[in-house]
């Protein structure tokens, strides 16, 4: 929905497209495809996206572990006015705490420890069915291909996800149209 906007050279809408993207895909806790898109949204040369990207992306890789990246994406905040400063000077002693609690991590075993593998993959668990042209046995695909939806068949549409109300509603209200953000939560809430 929102890929043809973020591949654009749209300079006023797109940077707030990969900043949504990045949060839809947060939400489904994709932490890569997030971080990608939070990493666009910085560069995408709006500096309040490029704060708000900074600090999501903080918090997500925080959130997944990586104290680190965090705080790459954290450090160039504490350039800013009082209050980005400040809530980056937040988050990044939250990390310093939580790094102290942690406990230390475990050496990397030793090339004794670890136990001989193969350079080969193990084969692919797949049915084998027999080739009745060739007489030989050919091995098929472990999935067969949904059926069409039944709301695609019938000529209308499926209702959108939760998530994507619950974007477009944000989007609606970074853009200033409060209306649209209430009929976007009426919708996401079934009102």
């Amino acid at each position: 929905m929102l890929e043809p906007l973020v591949a654009s050279s749209d300079t006023e809408y797109r940077p707030a497209g990969l900043l949504l993207l990045g949060r839809l895909a947060a939400r489904d806790k994709s932490v890569e495809v997030s971080k990608r898109w939070f990493t666009d949204a910085i560069g995408a040369d709006d500096l309040e996206i490029e704060i708000e990207a900074r600090l999501e992306l903080g918090r997500l890789l925080a959130d997944s572990g990586d104290l680190n990246g965090s705080r790459q994406a954290l450090t160039p905040l504490l350039e800013y006015g009082d209050a980005i400063r400040a809530q980056a000077e937040e988050m990044l002693g939250e990390l310093d705490t939580a790094e102290k609690r942690a406990p230390p991590a475990l050496p990397p075993p030793s090339p004794t420890d670890t136990p001989p593998t193969s350079d080969t993959p193990p084969p692919p668990d797949v049915p084998a069915v027999p080739d009745a042209q060739a007489g030989t046995v050919k091995q098929t695909s472990p999935k067969e291909p949904a059926p069409p939806a039944t709301a695609a068949r019938e000529g209308r549409l499926a209702p959108l996800p939760p998530a994507v109300l619950a974007a477009l509603a944000d989007l609606a209200e970074y853009e200033g149209q409060l209306a649209e953000a209430e009929y976007w939560r009426s919708v996401r809430d079934g009102a």
